[in-house]
């Protein structure tokens, strides 16, 4: 059944991309609807003209995080605009609204901070946005979605760490482990307040690697 507060129709000159929510049962439905129409471009992004019109548009529904009993779509109304100088059309980027995804914001979110703060796995993941947010999802997309924060996160480690040193903190984490790296008191440079270095750096297999200087290794 669909909740009375939110909005939902569809415009027969237009596209549809929406899914068959019949096949939910046993669940209310709540459909949000966001438009491209709250977001006018104003200008012509070829010839800056302001003469800017409406040509069509196409629905596309996105899973949100719903709730024991209640499965929430974000519907999105995307217009292709119209420029009625140079005959260009165009889209806009809708702020509220990923780009070319099924899924809102809000699920993703949710699946990295599960995995990545949390430390659950993938498949418990996916399980619960099925079961108990009523997002239909699969283990493969949310580990794409992982995949993609890694490639990210190495091109970023990469760019910072290479030829800098990292000052120790006291604690290393290396694969999720936490290993403690203080050097013993006898062991410390000059003064009370002084510090040990590491070098980071990647080992051939991806690995975020911790290296320490040849000067504080002992030798026997």
């Amino acid at each position: 059944m669909f909740s009375d507060a939110w909005e939902t129709f569809i415009n027969a000159r237009s596209k549809v991309e929406l899914m068959d929510l019949t096949k939910i049962e046993d669940v209310d439905i709540e459909i949000k609807q966001i438009s491209d129409k709250d977001y006018f471009p104003g200008d012509c992004v070829f010839c800056g003209s302001e003469e800017v019109i409406c040509r069509t548009h196409t629905m596309h529904d996105l899973w949100d995080l719903g709730s024991p009993g209640v499965a929430r779509v974000l519907r999105h109304k995307k217009i292709r605009w119209e420029c009625k100088i140079c005959g260009q059309q165009f889209y806009i980027l809708n702020p509220k609204v990923p780009f070319n995804a099924s899924f809102t914001d809000e699920v993703k979110e949710y699946a990295i901070r599960r995995i990545l703060k949390k430390g659950d796995s993938m498949n418990r993941v996916a399980n619960d946005l099925n079961e108990i947010h009523n997002v239909k999802i699969h283990v493969s997309t949310i580990s794409n979605w992982i995949a993609d924060l890694e490639h990210d996160n190495d091109n970023a480690c990469q760019d910072s760490f290479e030829g800098e040193k990292i000052q120790n903190s006291g604690m290393l984490s290396l694969d999720g482990t936490f290993k403690s790296v203080k050097s013993k008191k006898n062991d410390r440079g000059k003064g009370k307040d002084a510090h040990s270095w590491l070098h980071l750096t990647r080992s051939k297999d991806g690995r975020l690697v911790a290296v320490l200087p040849l000067e504080n290794v002992k030798t026997s």
